[in-house]
């Protein structure tokens, strides 16, 4: 076995082939992590920097909606190199996927840290697209009167404020690193396991109950707060879709209006799209996750446990990978489900961006005031 000068504080025995389990990758996990992560990665990058790099060098693309979701893809690109690259990094350093020895104490609390901003951030914005979203398509004439470039950018600034000082308080639930001892079975694919491994740990263990608790309770009520609002978005909609008809007129001007009408319904149903998708990415994907977290707080509390350590260990890294697709994909569904961000991410890749051609790409107030 690997032996280490590192004194540990506790000694876990792992003699028992189900212990050792708990403590090893297993057939699963290892092609997940070898295989499917790089390319949720990748993927994740691609699509985020692309929306971003749209965004600045598309003058139409550059609205208030736009701000905030660009806070978002900023936001996803954070959460997957630091979750992914952390993973990736334990999976070669060590056979132990708790150990976090080749970060140390400073590398280890600096991932949680960035992770729980970028988390936190995450539940930041995600109320603020579909209140956004919401103005946009329901309250039109007001948004247009209300919105403003420098409104959003101050309050995307001022989020970001409130979520890191968020990640500090609860900075203290990650900076304790324990050292522990791994007593492994006397057998031969043991061999190369490292008897000690340092974790990081919480001062004290409320801390990480109050922790899992508020960050799950609070995406249950950015969920709630998301689907109410896309709720009232589909219905709205739906009632234009009704009363969209030929107003009364000259013949020319009812053409007219009824060739603007369809196109303002069909803008509308572009609308519908992708709100229903947005909806599915932004909660239900992260909802395993959230519940996985809210269910072992109250285990904790509670002393009750209804799931076998082998059991949650498999779903908490089912439900870990799912909320790692969430950021990966958004963009992709921005650009699939509306042809505003389609030409935009074109223009941005094949023309000179700016000019009165980009202003005039858009198709009806809905969703001039989504993609330009």
């Amino acid at each position: 076995m690997a032996s280490s000068l590192q004194t540990p504080d506790l000694i876990i025995n792992l003699t028992a082939e189900p212990d050792a389990l708990l403590y090893t990758y297993s057939y699963a996990e290892t092609v997940v992590i070898t295989a499917l992560y790089p390319i949720i990665l990748a993927l994740g990058l691609f699509g985020n920097f692309a929306f971003l790099f749209t965004i600045a060098r598309v003058r139409r693309m550059r609205t208030e909606i736009n701000v905030y979701l660009g806070s978002l893809a900023f936001t996803a690109v954070v959460l997957l190199v630091v979750g992914i690259s952390s993973t990736l990094a334990r999976y070669r350093a060590s056979p132990v996927p708790i150990d976090s020895t080749s970060f140390g104490p400073v590398g280890c609390a600096a991932v949680s840290f960035l992770q729980d901003v970028s988390t936190w951030a995450a539940h930041a914005f995600g109320v603020a697209v579909p209140i956004v979203l919401y103005h946009a398509t329901c309250r039109p004439h007001l948004f247009r009167r209300l919105r403003g470039m420098k409104r959003a950018i101050v309050t995307s600034a001022w989020l970001w404020v409130v979520v890191t000082c968020i990640g500090l308080c609860f900075l203290p639930t990650w900076w304790n690193f324990v050292w522990y001892g791994l007593v492994w079975a006397n057998l031969e694919q043991y061999q190369d396991y490292p008897e000690v491994i340092g974790v990081c740990s919480a001062a004290a263990e409320w801390l990480v109950i109050t922790h899992d608790l508020l960050q799950s309770t609070t995406f249950f009520l950015c969920a709630l707060n998301g689907n109410i609002i896309f709720a009232i978005i589909i219905r709205s909609l739906r009632k234009r879709f009704r009363s969209i008809g030929l107003p009364s007129g000259t013949d020319g001007n009812r053409k007219s209006a009824g060739a603007q009408a369809v196109k303002r319904n069909k803008s509308r149903r572009q609308v519908f799209r992708m709100v229903v998708l947005s909806s599915v990415a932004f909660f239900a994907f992260p909802m395993p996750y959230d519940c996985i977290l809210f269910a072992q707080s109250v285990a904790r509390l509670t002393g009750k446990r209804v799931l076998a350590d082998e059991q949650f260990k498999a779903l908490l890294f089912a439900s870990t990978t799912l909320l790692y697709v969430t950021p990966a994909i958004c963009p992709y569904i921005y650009v699939l489900s509306n042809p505003g961000y389609r030409i935009a991410v074109v223009q941005a890749f094949t023309k000179k961006p700016g000019g009165r051609s980009n202003r005039s790409v858009g198709g009806g107030a809905e969703m001039s005031t989504l993609a330009g």
